[in-house]
């Protein structure tokens, strides 16, 4: 049984809070308050869905010709399994699907300048001008219309889109001139960048400042000097007086005062600390508007504290650290006035953890598995010795236990040396941790895992004993396999979530031997994507594997199905004469470039395509953002499915 509800394009913006776009089921409960307060039913009927044992089977839904011509708003496919007998009810709630028809991709950016908006087709994937785009507010008030010029561009003053309570932005509508709809919920969190390589402060108002203190720690009883450095939007010194407000540790206001401009936006104030004053951290902050949010702040310590009266220097008395006899550190203590630290305690932990640079006579070579996780593991250090008279004491370090591994561990051994009043100074020192295993070491001839698309990548091999020397070694078997990652949905309750999947496919083999003196190389040719790298000794007991990438990627590592990987085929560009090429992976697109920059006036926008070229020159020092449309795919699990007209169906069918 199919039913279709929908809920008209001027009774959206009050209702869009209390709709739940994700959840994919809906009772009779749901379905009985849209059709008697938030919209009506439209269709109601059945369709015959095949159905193959152990078999997923994909049905269509001609909503077109069920539905003829669709009116602007919001529509809900509600479906279930009809009963085999009259009288016998459903024991499932209904599955459900929000979804609009429409060929228009509406996405916004928000800044001090205003709301941008861009209209796209999903079909086609280009502008779509003459389009009516307005902001709706919560409490369905119009706040404006405006038309996409050829870009497909839309801007609304800034005034507008910062509306509170009833007047706060609600949704973004479009509606072409042939009748197209769509919409976008502004009341849900915006995209966030913060994992895709821009996060940072927040965009500053009209003015910004830079506060600071000349220390970052006092006593009671001293001075305390800060600055304040005033600006506009376009960089110039500002001279709006500021309110600087200044609170203890307990949150309690300590002082308020007003700062006037002392020349080229800068502001000093000397805050005196009273002999009795309160230790903890101390805040001030500085407000153009005492009512809003401060535009800058600075912190500080006040402490009781005194200078080191004793140095101490730590040696290694032993190359490195071994699972049975450990190692040994010699401890030189002595006071900054002259005398040795003589008969003081001693204290200290181990950390032992995985070695930042591998092995240290076989530099740029990894060793062991790159995906393999390591356990940093921490104990304190028993039975210290105290120093002897002449300040010197010899500490014995045992390891503590820890996984197995086949990567390279280093410890940090940290010691502390305690003043007889109690007050300890502490330092540290790296030592390697030898597990007297053999080890294939492989050292590839890029950088920063970034090997050349459609170029030979070499890689230097070496054998490596459990004394730490270059040996011969046969039959080293390397396999060279792509990774490319899936994505996997299942239902889970009411909603759909999704898994990923890496899938290896091998692209290279072979096998190759070293004579103990030169490293052995692997050249191998590379086109674009990700890839691992694996090494396995004739009888498989040693293994060693890299992961790195063909092609100047953007983000390596796609975490949610919605995000595309990204190559360029550049690692840098000149601002004018470079045009921007790149490839997107799994299939071409075309994206929308935006620079934005702290101005007035415009968003720069350009195009990419599979060679992409920007076409526009951006200024200097913006910021880039880039969303991708692929043609006839739009996948979003926060809006209702938008279902756009594609070739190989019929208009509206999905």
């Amino acid at each position: 049984g199919i039913e279709v509800y929908r809920i008209g394009d001027r009774n959206l913006a009050p209702h869009l809070e209390q709709l739940n776009f994700a959840r994919q089921s809906a009772d009779s409960d749901d379905a009985s308050q849209i059709r008697e307060r938030l919209g009506q039913k439209i269709y109601a009927g059945e369709m015959a869905v095949p159905s193959k044992l152990n078999e997923e089977v994909t049905t269509a839904f001609p909503v077109t010709e069920a539905l003829g011509a669709l009116q602007p708003g919001l529509y809900m496919l509600r479906a279930n399994v009809l009963p085999k007998k009259s009288g016998e009810g459903s024991a499932q709630t209904r599955a459900a699907q929000w979804f609009i028809v429409s060929d228009l991709g509406v996405s916004t950016l928000a800044g001090s300048d205003g709301l941008h908006v861009f209209v796209r087709s999903l079909v086609r994937a280009d502008a779509v001008a003459n389009t009516t785009v307005r902001l709706v507010a919560k409490n369905n008030e119009v706040l404006g219309t405006a038309k996409t010029d050829a870009r497909g561009y839309a801007r609304f003053d800034e005034k507008l889109h910062k509306g509170e309570a009833g007047l706060a932005p609600a949704m973004i509508t479009a509606q072409s001139d042939n009748g197209d709809y769509a919409f976008l919920d502004m009341t849900a969190p915006a995209f966030d960048l913060t994992d895709r390589g821009v996060k940072g402060r927040a965009a500053p108002g009209p003015i910004d400042a830079f506060a600071y203190a000349d220390r970052g720690v006092y006593r009671p009883g001293e001075t305390a000097h800060l600055t304040l450095l005033v600006r506009d939007q376009a960089s110039r010194a500002a001279a709006t007086p500021l309110t600087l407000v200044v609170t203890r540790p307990d949150g309690v206001e300590h002082k308020r005062l007003l700062l006037a401009d002392q020349g080229l936006g800068g502001r000093t104030h000397p805050l005196v600390l009273g002999g009795g004053a309160m230790t903890g951290t101390w805040r001030a902050k500085a407000y153009a508007d005492v009512k809003a949010d401060p535009i800058a702040a600075v912190s500080f310590l006040v402490e009781d504290f005194l200078p080191e009266r004793m140095d101490m220097t730590l040696e290694a008395a032993t190359a490195s650290l071994t699972p049975t006899d450990g190692g040994s550190v010699k401890l030189s203590g002595r006071y900054l006035y002259g005398p040795p630290a003589a008969n003081l305690a001693t204290e200290g932990d181990i950390v032992v953890r995985a070695a930042k640079a591998g092995l240290a006579a076989f530099p740029g070579y990894r060793f062991g598995k790159s995906d393999e996780k390591v356990a940093t593991v921490r104990k304190p250090l028993d039975e210290l010795p105290e120093t002897d008279a002449s300040g010197v004491a010899r500490l014995a370090i045992k390891l503590p236990e820890f996984e197995k591994t086949s990567v390279p561990l280093e410890a940090d051994v940290i010691v502390r040396l305690r003043e007889t009043s109690g007050r300890t100074i502490e330092r540290s020192i790296v030592l390697p941790v030898d597990l007297k295993q053999n080890r294939i070491g492989i050292k590839p001839g890029f950088a920063d895992d970034q090997a050349k698309e459609g170029g030979d990548a070499n890689f230097d091999v070496v054998m490596v004993d459990g004394s730490g020397r270059a040996v011969a070694a046969k039959d080293l078997k390397w396999e060279l396999v792509r990774l490319e990652q899936r994505w996997q949905w299942f239902s889970r309750g009411d909603s759909y979530a999704y898994d990923v999947q890496t899938l290896s496919r091998r692209v290279a083999s072979g096998v190759v031997e070293t004579d103990g003196r030169d490293p052995a190389r692997i050249t191998t040719r590379l086109d674009w994507g990700r890839y691992r790298l694996e090494l396995k000794a004739a009888d498989g007991a040693v293994v060693s594997n890299i992961t790195f990438n063909a092609g100047h990627y953007a983000d390596e590592a796609a975490d949610s199905p919605e995000m595309l990987d990204l190559a360029l085929d550049k690692a840098s560009y000149k601002i004018v004469s470079d045009p921007v090429g790149g490839a997107l992976f799994p299939r071409p697109a075309l994206a929308l470039i935006s620079s934005t920059a702290r101005r007035r006036g415009p968003v720069t926008t350009g195009r990419w395509r599979t060679r992409m070229a920007s076409s526009r020159t951006c200024a200097p020092s913006p910021h880039h953002s880039s969303s991708a449309v692929v043609k006839g795919s739009v996948r979003s699990t926060r809006q209702p499915k938008i279902c756009s007209p594609s070739s190989g169906a019929k208009n509206g069918d999905r």
